[in-house]
C-alpha cells in the first residue's frame, strides 16, 4: 500500500493498486475527484472490480457527485464498504458502486442540500439569492434522483427523509427502499479483496 506524492493523491484516499483497493477517509474535495479519476484510469487496464473502502463525513455536493459520476462511468467495477461514518455526499458515492457492502456497526446520514455561508462575512443581494435558486433546486433534484434509483424508494419518500437529517444503523440502510442503499451487512472483507 502507499500514498502517492501530492500531485497524484489527495490525503483524503490511499491506494493498495496490487489487492485494486482504494481507502477514502476524510472530508470529499475536488482533490478526492482528479484522485479517483486518476485511479479509475489506472485500474481500467484490468477487468477485474475495485473496491472503495469508505469512511467518510461527507464533504462537497458537487464533488460527491463527481466521484458519482467516475464511478457510474468507469470502465472498472466500483465496489463499496463503508466503514465507520458514511455520511452525507459519501452516501451518494456508496450509491453509485455495483455492489455495496457495510460492516455491522457503520452509521450512515443524508440529509437535504446545505448552503455553507460562513465564508468570513461576505453577504448576498436578494438578486443574487434568488437567482441561485434554480441551479439549487435542479442539484437537490439530482440527489433525489441518485437515491431513489439506487434505493427504491420514492422521491416522494426520500424527499421527505432529507428534509430532517436521515440517521441509519447499518441494518436499517440494508432495507432501506425497495433496494437499500447498501446490498449487504458483512463481517469479513469481500472476496477478492483481502486486506
Amino acid at each position: 500500500m502507499y500514498r502517492a506524492g501530492p500531485e497524484d493523491i489527495a490525503d483524503c484516499l490511499l491506494i493498495d493498486a496490487e489487492k485494486r483497493i482504494v481507502y477514502l477517509g476524510g472530508e470529499i474535495t475536488g482533490e478526492t475527484v482528479s484522485s479517483l479519476l486518476a485511479v479509475s484510469a489506472k485500474f481500467a487496464l484490468h477487468h477485474k472490480p475495485a473496491l472503495i473502502v469508505i469512511n467518510s463525513e461527507g464533504g462537497s455536493l458537487t464533488d460527491s457527485l463527481a466521484c458519482v459520476d467516475i464511478i457510474s462511468g468507469a470502465r472498472t467495477q466500483f465496489h463499496c464498504l463503508a466503514i465507520g461514518a458514511c455520511m452525507s455526499g459519501a452516501t451518494l458515492i456508496v450509491s453509485a458502486c455495483q455492489k455495496r457492502y457495510s460492516f455491522p456497526n457503520t452509521i450512515f446520514m443524508f440529509h437535504e442540500l446545505h448552503i455553507d455561508t460562513s465564508d468570513g462575512g461576505s453577504s448576498k443581494t436578494f438578486h443574487q439569492i434568488t437567482s441561485e435558486i434554480p441551479s439549487l433546486v435542479d442539484l437537490n433534484g439530482k440527489m433525489l434522483k441518485l437515491y431513489s434509483r439506487a434505493t427504491g424508494a420514492s422521491r416522494k419518500q426520500i424527499r421527505h427523509d432529507l428534509h430532517y437529517t436521515r440517521w441509519l444503523s447499518a441494518q436499517q440502510a440494508l432495507r432501506y427502499g425497495k433496494k437499500g442503499l447498501i446490498d449487504q451487512v458483512i463481517t469479513r472483507i469481500p472476496r477478492p479483496f483481502d486486506i
